[in-house]
């Protein structure tokens, strides 16, 4: 993978999540909290933790009402992820 001590910045990348539908291989929230848990655990066990940063969400705003909807998502991070979870990105049009 290369030296990263000679990488001037790294930018955290999100897995991809929307409302509606959810990242590749997860269909429920429980199965987003583990792909960002074995995320973690894995940049951990490289030693890379402290470099990337994990966002969550990477939400569009829609009906705030539905059990899918972006603050049904925010609600569930923030309780069961907040231990892996760095930053938070919604987009709101």
């Amino acid at each position: 993978m290369g030296d990263l001590e000679n990488l001037g910045s790294v930018l955290p990348v999100p897995l991809k999540q929307r409302s509606g539908s959810v990242t590749p291989g997860a269909s429920s929230k429980e199965q987003y909290k583990a792909l960002y848990v074995a995320l973690d655990a894995a940049l951990v066990a490289r030693g890379l933790r402290d470099q990337i940063g994990l966002i969550g969400g990477d939400l569009v705003q829609n009906a705030d009402s539905t059990a899918g909807g972006h603050r049904a998502w925010f609600e569930y991070m923030v309780t069961n992820m907040n231990d892996v979870i760095d930053a938070w990105s919604e987009h709101i049009y």
